[in-house]
């Protein structure tokens, strides 16, 4: 399902009819999908095409929140 989500958003991406907001959610999917696969590089990659965009701080800690959850999860996986 990851993968699927790494595929369409980077088609989303392709496209290029978004505002910043838009994109932050766009490419933070992008982080999560990839940090969920266990791709630590893409997964930086797109953290920080993300967090430096000009969007609200809520937005990143809100990300933030959801790759410690994310984390949580995989680790009770192992």
């Amino acid at each position: 399902m990851r993968r699927k989500v790494v595929d369409l958003c980077k088609n989303a991406l392709a496209s290029g009819d978004f505002n910043d907001e838009q994109k932050y959610w766009v490419m933070a999917t992008l982080y999560e999908a990839a940090f969920g696969l266990g791709k630590t590089d893409q997964a930086e990659k797109w953290k920080t095409e993300a967090f430096n965009l000009p969007v609200s701080d809520w937005m990143f800690q809100s990300t933030e929140e959801q790759i410690g959850r994310l984390r949580e999860l995989l680790a009770g996986n192992s």
